[in-house]
């Protein structure tokens, strides 16, 4: 009987070995019909939530607000209303008035390395799930931005004001590949820069997700000063294969 248990147990984590190996099978089967965007959308599902937390008291305009010590209004201040009971010349501050709203208008290019450094190290991968994960948020806080890919030379992907349809996404998913070949990431940058000076709105910003390396760190210098100088601001989001 105690052999009898033991072939039980041996076929028991046999079948089940064989079932882990059957759902890793079709799990990759289904990532496998999945467009490159959807899939890097999967991956970064559990960030897209917190992001949009964290930026949304940052990035969406405030609600308007209710300003007190007015003779007329929209309501009535129960505190004010309570001290012109015991002064009548603060009847005429019992009022609140709605404030206008404090517009927070921003603007964003992200700024995507395709060049080749890129793709043997792996790196266009986290750029595409950097890129799909920022453009959800952006998205879901109705914040213009576009996309841009650099290289040897420079491809917008996605304009400010436009709405991607799901084949644009799946076309941006699969052109941030590594397959770019050089990086002349100061053309780029120049070229982000002067489209973000054309639009109105007041913050303005350009996210640049990069391995780091540059065909002409010199002009890269001179370009980056340049656009820190005006109104841009630049931030890099940068990947590295330290192994």
């Amino acid at each position: 009987q105690t052999l009898k248990a033991q072939e039980d147990a041996a076929r028991a984590a046999q079948a089940y070995e064989q079932a882990r190996m059957d759902a890793k099978r079709l799990e990759e089967i289904r990532r496998s019909k999945l467009s490159l965007w959807d899939r890097s959308l999967e991956d970064v599902s559990g960030l897209i939530g917190k992001l949009y937390s964290r930026l949304e008291p940052i990035l969406r305009p405030t609600v308007p607000e209710w300003d007190s010590g007015h003779s007329t209004g929209s309501r009535v201040n129960p505190f004010a209303a309570m001290q012109a009971k015991a002064d009548r010349r603060l009847r005429t501050k019992i009022w609140d008035q709605r404030s206008l709203p404090l517009e927070r208008d921003f603007v964003f290019t992200l700024l995507v390395d395709n060049s080749g450094s890129m793709s043997t190290t792996g790196g266009y991968l986290h750029a595409r799930g950097c890129a799909v994960l920022l453009s959800e948020v952006l998205t879901r806080l109705k914040v213009p931005f576009e996309i841009s890919t650099f290289a040897t030379t420079t491809e917008q992907l996605k304009g400010f004001d436009e709405k991607p349809s799901k084949e644009q996404k799946n076309t941006i998913g699969a052109a941030i590949n590594g397959h770019g070949g050089g990086t002349n990431d100061h053309e780029a940058i120049e070229m982000c820069v002067n489209r973000l000076l054309q639009r109105d709105e007041e913050n303005k910003f350009l996210i640049v997700i990069t391995d780091g390396g540059s065909s002409k760190p010199s002009k890269l210098k001179s370009v980056l000063a340049n656009a820190l100088r005006g109104s841009v601001r630049v931030v890099g989001l940068g990947y590295r294969d330290w192994e």
